[in-house]
């Protein structure tokens, strides 16, 4: 064109780019190299194997042997009541007359059976029953006299009568207010 004023071409700027520089390197040492080691003491494998035999008779005596040496005092506590001859006679009454289908003789440890009395181990010689709708009778005997377990039985209240002969009545009564585990483990 003509009467135009020529434009110099713009040349972008020249950008440089230094060249990544490489590490000194240090020379190698003169003579064979050898990397750093820890030196410590020698294994003696004799120790390490009398040392794994102590640990094992120490594990054997005090899992095996410790808890086999019979002790005299304090006791462990057991669920076994002594009962009297009528006691037990009425613990066969309880049996025959069904009171375990719907008593249990067992306090589980659970919330439910707080206050029950103390839970029932497994040495236990009560008739611990097969399912409960009734009350848990193992510690009945802390709980309720003779005279109101003998009302109960009877018919008193919601409890169904059961018709006993005296004498067998009075069985299931002694076998009841004995089969208080509290008072047993006070009587030791």
């Amino acid at each position: 064109m003509v009467g135009e004023p020529e434009r110099e071409e713009a040349t972008p700027p020249e950008i440089v780019v230094d060249a990544p520089r490489q590490p000194a390197i240090a020379p190698a040492p003169a003579g064979p190299y050898k990397p750093p080691v820890l030196v410590g003491a020698k294994d003696n494998p004799t120790m390490v194997f009398a040392g794994a035999i102590f640990l094992f008779v120490i594990i054997v005596m005090v899992g095996l042997v410790g808890p086999s040496i019979p002790f005299d005092e304090p006791g462990a506590r057991t669920s076994e009541i002594d009962y009297s001859a009528a006691a037990l006679e009425g613990q066969d009454i309880y049996v025959s007359v069904g009171c375990a289908s719907c008593h249990t003789q067992m306090v589980r440890p659970i919330v439910a059976d707080v206050g029950l009395g103390p839970v029932t181990l497994d040495d236990s010689n009560q008739v611990l029953g097969t399912r409960r709708f009734g009350p848990d009778l193992s510690d009945v005997g802390s709980r309720l006299t003779g005279t109101q377990i003998e009302a109960t039985v009877g018919g008193l209240g919601d409890h169904p009568a059961q018709s006993l002969a005296a004498e067998d009545l009075d069985s299931l009564v002694a076998y009841l207010v004995e089969s208080s585990t509290s008072q047993a483990e006070g009587d030791s």
